[in-house]
């Protein structure tokens, strides 16, 4: 077995990865871009001490056609692990490369339908940067190898193709699951994932996904069922020479039971199962055996644009079925779904919950927090802004500190370093801000320049662009530190350019810098952005005297100025306590869709809160504003602030949000095989 791994710290920037094949105990290192041979050799040495008995090889770097090639074992497998329900059509794919684009020339129509689906693209897509380092796109072609078939030629393809004609008697006393030879009573043999080699007397289950039918030469007909056990997936296929042999009818969606041969198909270039009988079944149905009942309150119907597929009366019937006593309907932005719910709801007899996963904007949320009652031109201010090493502060690390301290509209100190993450930059970042590992090499670490940063800001207010971000990493660094937490005002110059100049189409720091005349020469250097940002301070403050807003506490009335539509968006759920809630709630979505729509539509907190006496509120799921304030770092007194305003909080199963990482491009999921080995 192949395994590839990504090179860790020591030599990212020499390697790009290594081949591990443990069957015949070799590895091969690939190179990124060697200073010297005598670097190989320290490699090569390295990877023997980590790979005892191993044979070590350095392979010179290869093109990128070959590479991709080299790298595909590797690639099947994880996009197997990822997808295990596809059949294995990438494994009898060609391969191209055209203009930075990767060319993967498919078998058939079916095919090119599956794995051209956006969800299969993007993983392949990422995965191929994660390896290269290389932004290449995917297009998936139909080669339609099935074409060189001798016997056969293509006829029509539909949904139900393997329909009984009206014209053909059933007879009686048959049994109606069977579609071809005998009924089977056995139990299944295998399961999809199982089937590895030719084998005569297998039994396998699965569900039909697709089907396809050809005429032969010969005027019989060859049928294709692509079925899966969500394990893996097969081609199941079949001849006839007359449709009178099918005794019953199947499409999409069946679960099959299938007996017969696995050969290796020349065709296909891979193993099929040729059956001689084909049953009809019903699985099993999943039962809730709780004593006490759970209630369903976030359910997505095919109402939810993008995002379900679930008819609703399906949904309430199982929740009936599994004796649940009522089931909310919570489908994104939208009610459509209400009056097929409340027909289900009366004919299974069970309590529906009507409610909506809103997109709510925080209209109310202040410029500045804990202002006191300071007055403005005599606080001290001290603007700052860090670099760091990705965007979580609960994984990322500080590199570089810059701060600019502010009084009565003057500049009157400075602070800036390097700091040391312990770890090494991604290129991505070295990219966007020109910090490499070189200048942060001596620099000192985060504990040795945090008091030195404390005493700086002082009791002063700290001033930040997009203050949030900046300040999740300046508590994270003084958790880590061991420091006490002093309670800060913080003034967030985003919002207040969003309050006081409302004709920008943006508010990013280089845009407001022009706007105002404010040179940004070095922009995503700290004590540029930083120094930046204090004259955007100082010519805001002036523009707030004009105004005659002068006291701290008073800066927070400008929100209303805000345009709603430069607000962030997060998810919320909704949920009628009886019928004048669910006038609200009608309310509340007319109003998103007719006077707050931008992209989606929005309901704004203030109105929420205007009309919330008969709505029950939850935080919904990772895009909610409870869940954001969490992984941003905010503190325990900001998140039990916004936790109050719900009236029940959702802990959705860890499984919901393992999309966060596996659509990450620099994060790798987690097998046995990739984490085996680590340089």
């Amino acid at each position: 077995m192949k395994t590839v791994i990504k090179t860790g710290k020591g030599f990212s920037k020499e390697v790009k990865y290594i081949v591990i094949d443990q069957d015949n105990k070799s590895c091969k290192i690939v190179p990124e871009e060697l200073a010297s041979k005598q670097k190989g050799q320290e490699i090569i040495s390295f990877v023997k001490e980590k790979l005892k008995g191993y044979r070590i090889e350095l392979v010179n770097p290869l093109p990128l056609e070959l590479e991709i090639k080299f790298l595909w074992p590797q690639l099947l497998y994880e996009f197997k692990e990822r997808f295990p329900y596809v059949n294995g059509w990438l494994e009898r794919a060609n391969l191209s490369i055209n203009e930075q684009t990767l060319i993967i020339e498919v078998e058939n129509r079916i095919a090119h339908k599956k794995l051209s689906e956006p969800e299969m693209l993007n993983y392949l897509q990422n995965r191929l940067y994660y390896y290269l380092e290389e932004e290449l796109k995917v297009r998936i072609d139909n080669g339609d190898f099935l074409r060189d078939i001798p016997e056969v030629t293509p006829e029509i393809t539909a949904k139900k193709l393997l329909k009984k004609e009206k014209s053909v008697k059933r007879q009686p006393e048959e049994n109606n699951n069977i579609i071809l030879g005998r009924e089977i009573t056995a139990k299944a043999t295998h399961t999809l994932n199982q089937i590895e080699s030719e084998e005569d007397g297998v039994i396998v289950e699965g569900q039909v996904f697709e089907m396809e039918s050809f005429k032969t030469k010969k005027g019989g007909k060859l049928f294709l069922l692509d079925i899966t056990d969500n394990t893996n997936s097969i081609t199941v296929k079949f001849f006839i020479n007359n449709q009178d042999n099918l005794k019953g009818s199947l499409k999409e969606g069946d679960w099959v039971r299938a007996r017969g041969y696995v050969q290796y198909d020349q065709y296909s270039k891979g193993l099929t199962l040729m059956a001689r009988d084909i049953n009809t079944f019903k699985p099993p149905e999943k039962q809730d055996e709780a004593v006490e009942k759970r209630i369903e309150l976030h359910l997505h119907t095919r109402m939810s644009a993008m995002d379900s597929v679930v008819d609703v009366e399906e949904a309430i019937k199982r929740a009936a079925d599994w004796g649940h006593p009522a089931i909310a309907i919570t489908d994104h932005g939208v009610v459509q779904a209400f009056p097929d719910a409340y027909q289900a709801g009366k004919k299974y007899g069970i309590k529906v919950i009507y409610g909506l996963e809103a997109y709510m904007v925080d209209d109310g949320k202040p410029i500045i927090s804990d202002p006191g009652e300071g007055r403005l031109y005599e606080t001290t201010f001290t603007v700052f802004d860090l670099e760091t090493t990705g965007l979580k502060s609960n994984q990322d690390e500080i590199i570089e500190i810059g701060a600019i301290k502010v009084k009565e509209g003057e500049i009157i100190d400075e602070y800036s370093t390097f700091v040391n993450p312990g770890r090494e930059i991604p290129p991505g970042i070295t990219k966007i801000t020109g910090i490499t590992d070189e200048m942060v090499a001596e620099a000192p670490k985060i504990e040795d320049v945090i008091d030195d940063l404390i005493e700086f800001i002082g009791d002063s207010v700290l001033v930040a662009h997009n203050a949030g971000f900046d300040y999740s990493f300046l508590r994270a660094a003084l958790q880590k530190t061991g420091k006490k937490e002093e309670r800060y005002s913080l003034l967030d110059t985003l919002g207040l350019c969003r309050a006081l100049y409302p004709e920008l189409k943006n508010h990013k720091l280089n845009t407001i810098s022009e706007y105002l005349g404010v040179e940004l020469t070095n922009h995503h250097r700290a004590v540029d952005d930083a120094r930046a940002t204090a004259y955007i301070l100082i010519k805001s403050l002036a523009f707030l005297k004009e105004r005659e807003i002068v006291s701290l506490d008073e800066i927070n009335r400008l929100t209303k100025k805000i345009d709603w539509k430069n607000l962030p968006l997060y998810h919320l759920i909704i949920l009628a306590k009886n019928k004048a809630g669910l006038k609200d709630l009608y309310r509340l979505v007319s109003s998103s869709h007719l006077d707050h729509f931008y992209r989606k539509p929005r309901i704004l907190k203030s109105e929420l809160i205007f009309n919330r006496e008969n709505l029950i509120l939850g935080s919904a799921c990772e895009a909610g504003q409870l869940y954001r304030s969490i992984v941003d770092n905010k503190s325990s007194r900001e998140i039990e602030e916004i936790a109050r305003f719900y009236d029940f909080l959702e802990i959705q199963p860890i499984a919901n949000n393992r999309f966060t990482w596996l659509l990450s491009l620099n994060r790798k999921p987690f097998t046995k095989e990739n984490i085996c080995v680590i340089i």
